[in-house]
């Protein structure tokens, strides 16, 4: 077809001249939909509207942008409104795309993962801030990985970073590799299935940063999550036991015996959860007194520490 929004510009199958305006024009396609969304409680119905489009055409936002004018082919249209039917029952957009921006990397999701969430990137900042001043092997340990977001976008950052990567979840690991092939990285981060340190062998090695987004919501809250949450993303990725924090105590207590001395633990935490983390931090005395990243609305983020770096080097 003609590049949306020239002057010779027409449907997207090319069968004939574009009809401006109308329900069938891109215009009114996403008014129509926006509506449909909003009634049925979307909250950014208008956004979900055109990343719904956006898949059902395999068009960009500024191809979007630019053939408003267009008409939708009978099948696109079946598509695009199959797809707001299914945001309409709940469905996550990210999930009915099979996609989700994260860290300006596009990530192919499923319901086997979790959904990358902006909050999230903070993780990654807080690696890269760490990594400014690390002078050793940049070898990174990112448990449950889920869609591969958090390691893959540091590989990408950096040429020199080999990461390891776990998940318990051997559908979730093949969901990462799919994205780290993707972003042309799959030479540098090895996937590995099992629970947190259990999944790494015995010639691993240790590491000068581990990270981890671990499930971190305590279980009798989980049905009182928003529907879109709650009935459709893995509780095995959302399911922090009683409090919260059971995956929290787990990776700092053996998170220790897998760092190198002065390494980097970072863990994603939920709000109003920091001071229980970092006690735990505290408690064992084999990290720096801990430090938490609060996320542009203010709220508690990443609890960090690093390993004393005389734990290794007595005797």
């Amino acid at each position: 077809m003609d590049q949306p929004g020239s002057d010779s510009a027409r449907t997207p199958g090319g069968k004939g001249p574009n009809v401006p305006g109308g329900n069938r024009s891109i215009t009114g396609t996403l008014r129509a939909a926006t509506r449909e969304l909003s009634d049925a409680g979307v909250e950014f119905s208008r956004l979900d509207a055109e990343l719904l489009l956006m898949a059902a055409l395999g068009w960009t936002r500024e191809q979007i942008y630019r053939g408003l004018s267009c008409v939708l082919e009978e099948g696109q249209r079946a598509v695009f409104d199959g797809f707001v039917a299914r945001r309409c029952n709940g469905e996550p957009s990210a999930y009915i795309a099979a996609r989700r921006e994260f860290w300006s990397l596009d990530f192919h999701v499923s319901r086997d993962v979790l959904i990358p969430r902006p909050e999230t990137e903070h993780l990654v900042e807080t690696g890269l801030e760490f990594f400014e001043s690390w002078r050793g092997p940049r070898r990174v340990l990112e448990l449950g990985t889920g869609s591969g977001a958090v390691g893959i976008s540091l590989a990408h950052e950096m040429s020199d970073v080999e990461v390891w990567a776990t998940d318990i979840s051997a559908a979730a690991i093949e969901v990462a590799r799919g994205n780290a092939r993707r972003h042309g990285v799959s030479n540098r981060v090895h996937f590995l299935v099992g629970d947190l340190f259990e999944a790494l062998d015995s010639d691993s090695g240790d590491f000068a940063a581990i990270l981890s987004n671990p499930p971190y919501i305590a279980s009798g809250d989980i049905p009182d999550l928003p529907c879109g949450v709650r009935d459709w993303e893995p509780w095995s990725a959302l399911d922090g036991g009683g409090d919260g924090l059971i995956f929290h105590r787990r990776i700092i207590r053996d998170g220790k015996d897998h760092l190198l001395p002065g390494g980097l633990l970072a863990l994603e935490i939920a709000d109003l959860t920091a001071s229980a983390v970092c006690e735990r931090f505290r408690a064992g005395r084999e990290f720096s007194p801990p430090r938490v990243v609060r996320d542009y609305a203010g709220r508690e983020r990443v609890a960090w520490a690093l390993a004393d770096e005389r734990r290794k080097s007595i005797g």
